[in-house]
């Protein structure tokens, strides 16, 4: 497998994140918040458990496509060589195409596929609440590796490719250039929502956020004794 079709899976992976942003990243948000305030109020600590979750995805990222992957390699031998390169080639064109198309609107049934691994998801999904609350690094590797299985219509996307790219390996590898880059969308959601958090701490902009809101009241009382005075303006007239 060349190094431009690992990097195609990589924008992909990259792309998805402008769809995954509301929900894997209002996960990773959620994930990031419910951490004690001990390890939030420690830089260091609190990006160890954040690369945790997502170290923990990767595994569930590679274990899947090392399955798929392994799957397609035993019809992969029945395709002549010369022409497997171009199967995954064919393949990543069609899944960006369907990614990209979904992301504009004009296909959104691809989420449909998800309903595929909801059964995997309801076994796994129990293993996940016994983790919480994530306190400790362990916890919040093993949480990210739940999270991984997670239904989702791009990831089952992605896993076509490794279906097609010949080996259980290849597989792995192909989920892995994906899982990179989705990367650094899942890493920005978790230290911002550390940084919104801090902000709502600060006592002077929770002061200027309640002026705002009392102003606000103050305004819509005199916008309600006004209106009755223009309306009445309005059927009188000069």
């Amino acid at each position: 497998m060349s190094s431009s079709l690992l990097i195609n899976v990589f924008l992909v992976g990259l792309v998805s994140t402008l769809h995954c942003s509301t929900m894997c990243g209002g996960i990773m948000g959620a994930l990031s918040l419910s951490l004690p305030r001990e390890i939030k109020d420690r830089s260091a600590r609190f990006l160890s458990f954040i690369v945790l979750y997502n170290l923990g995805r990767l595994f569930s990222y590679a274990a899947m496509g090392a399955l798929i992957g392994g799957i397609g390699g035993r019809f992969y031998g029945l395709v002549p060589p010369e022409y497997a390169h171009l199967l995954f080639q064919a393949s990543i064109a069609i899944v960006s195409v369907a990614v990209g198309l979904h992301l504009v609107g004009m296909l959104p049934r691809l989420s449909a596929i998800e309903a595929v691994g909801a059964p995997v998801w309801r076994c796994v999904e129990p293993l996940g609440r016994r983790l919480l609350p994530v306190t400790r690094p362990y916890q919040a590797l093993l949480y990210g590796a739940v999270w991984g299985w997670m239904p989702c219509g791009l990831v089952y996307a992605v896993l076509f490719l490794a279906l097609t790219s010949g080996s259980a390996e290849m597989g792995g590898i192909v989920m892995a250039a994906f899982w990179l880059g989705s990367l650094p969308t899942l890493l920005a959601a978790g230290m911002l929502a550390r940084s919104l958090t801090r902000m709502v701490r600060m006592p002077k902009l929770r002061f200027g956020l309640g002026l705002c809101l009392i102003g606000l009241g103050f305004t819509s009382v005199l916008a309600g004794y006004a209106m009755p005075n223009e309306i009445c303006f309005v059927c009188v007239g000069p």
